[in-house]
């Protein structure tokens, strides 16, 4: 079987990663992950999901051609912990891109003999792979156990270990370590896609075929940190990976994006009570009335709609941007690997109590605390200070219960950050810690949820966004066979679907590519 013969993938998504030369917004460089009807932008410097121009972040449904809504404006990672002297290190985001008031980030691995990153300007840029390529090279594979055909760009230049067109197709030479994740054939450690080897999203998933990849990697020690310059460095390298699945009779997968954040310890020493954390600044359509909430079983934050109509004063207009007017929807950002230790809200431009000046605030929110280390309290707004009932979970109640704490019961939504925190660890020099992320988008037609009960058991709502996105289907078309199907788990998968497992496959039809029905069984 030839490359011309697999005309499944996207025609739009072929032409939006037509050239490998990386774009960028001033000397930065982003890419777009747009393989199904959700499209968010990412930097080579850690911002997430915001476009330069600010009109667009995370959108879903993602259309091309058609009016882009938003659900989040922005997002990052963050990370923090003590040295051995009791300092605090942090490193993380909280602008925007379009006008980078400051980054701690830097694009490029660390050196793992020095402990120092030479290679920025190499490694500012963001790869990018489309199922079409891995499926025409596989194709071209199987047929004879050679690869006959050019092998497709893309692929040529990924950023694998020991890649000998590296140098070749990126212009500099490939770093002597480990860096993005490759379906390793015949078990030597080096990336040979002439042999039919190919990127993936895991070493241990390799017929997990999304239908589009971004990986990407940066690091916290190149310069001095200009979004929270109060803090030293963390000395951590993260490899990124961004993907998504395109499967139109699966909605919530279909509007699904996924993220891996492998943090590795390169530089400095120890650190203790180690936290890795996620920030996102919603904007769901009109921020002005965005609520947010967690479920704490489910290691998710979400964001909702206040009212009926998403706009201001309880229309559908926002400041002449789109909103999703009567059609609000929920957009979930889940932990799917590790548990969510805490979860704690800032509101946009405020100060004491809630953030403070730093270096107080960013620390401190990042393990669940008020500025100056102050205990979350449970009701109103969360800070009582003296209050004994304490909480690392802000609003954790389902907006329907209205005895619950939610922003929705108390009557509370001001513009405000998230900061979704894993638990802490010892990190210590060449440390491995994983964050996996599932940003998911769930609506129920003629339903605000706010007000009727959208997060009750039985539910669109309850039975979707409860995790059932986490078992992810497995391509069984083109190259992969029906025997060689794999379902894609987290370590926490059968937690979060609570008994139940779905299964979901897509195959290559007359029409395209399709949906086979589910297989559901109990555990």
């Amino acid at each position: 079987m030839t490359r011309a013969q697999l005309s499944f993938a996207s025609a739009a998504l072929l032409l939006a990663l037509s050239s490998s030369a990386p774009a960028q917004v001033g000397n930065t460089a982003y890419a777009d992950l747009a393989g199904n009807q959700a499209k968010a932008r990412f930097s080579a410097a850690g911002h997430q999901l915001q476009s330069p121009d600010w009109k667009e972040g995370l959108t879903v449904p993602y259309l091309p051609g058609l009016p882009a809504t938003s659900t989040l404006a922005a997002a990052s990672l963050w990370m923090g912990g003590e040295d051995e002297t009791g300092g605090r290190r942090f490193a993380g985001q909280d602008g925007y891109f379009a006008d980078m008031p400051g980054t701690d980030f830097f694009p490029g691995p660390i050196d793992p003999a020095t402990g120092a990153a030479p290679y920025g300007r190499d490694f500012n840029r963001i790869w990018a792979v489309t199922r079409y390529d891995i499926l025409s090279l596989l194709a071209d594979y199987e047929d004879n156990g050679l690869v006959d055909d050019p092998i497709p760009e893309r692929l040529r230049d990924w950023p694998g270990a020991g890649n000998p067109f590296f140098e070749a197709a990126n212009g500099f030479p490939m770093p002597n370590q480990e860096l993005a994740p490759f379906y390793d054939r015949n078990s030597n450690g080096a990336y040979e896609p002439q042999l039919g080897e190919y990127p993936v999203i895991g070493e241990q998933y390799p017929d997990v075929i999304p239908e589009q990849m971004l990986w990407w990697v940066y690091n916290d020690v190149e310069a001095p940190h200009t979004s929270f310059p109060a803090f030293l460095p963390v000395g951590a390298e993260v490899q990124n990976l961004a993907f998504a699945f395109n499967c139109t009779d699966n909605p919530m997968l279909n509007t699904a994006i996924f993220i891996r954040h492998k943090v590795i310890k390169r530089a400095g020493g120890p650190l203790s009570d180690f936290r890795l954390g996620y920030w996102f600044a919603p904007r769901l359509g009109c921020s002005d009335d965005d609520a947010l909430g967690c479920d704490t079983l489910l290691h998710t934050a979400y964001v909702y709609n206040f009212d009926a109509l998403d706009g201001v004063e309880n229309g559908c207009l926002c400041y002449g941007g789109p909103t999703f007017c009567e059609k609000t929807p929920a957009q979930a950002v889940s932990f799917l690997n590790v548990p969510m230790a805490s979860f704690l809200y800032s509101p946009y431009n405020t100060l004491w109590p809630f953030a403070g000046p730093p270096p107080l605030s960013p620390y401190a929110n990042l393990h669940g605390l008020w500025s100056y280390d102050t205990p979350m309290s449970v009701g109103g707004d969360g800070y009582d200070p003296g209050n004994p009932a304490t909480t690392p979970y802000a609003f954790f109640s389902l907006p329907a219960d209205p005895d619950g704490w939610s922003m929705y019961a108390v009557g509370y939504n001001p513009p405000a950050y998230g900061i979704l925190s894993a638990p802490g660890t010892t990190f210590q020099q060449g440390d491995e810690l994983i964050l996996d992320l599932a940003l998911s988008y769930h609506r129920q037609e003629g339903c605000c949820f706010c007000a009727a009960g959208f997060f009750g058991a039985g539910n669109l709502f309850s039975a979707a966004y409860h995790g059932r996105w986490a078992a992810v289907l497995c391509p069984a078309d083109g190259a992969i066979t029906a025997a060689r199907r794999r379902l894609l788990l987290f370590h926490n998968t059968i937690s979060i679907l609570k008994g139940q497992i779905t299964i979901f496959f897509y195959r290559k039809s007359g029409k395209g590519l399709e949906c086979i029905p589910p297989l559901s069984f109990s555990t």
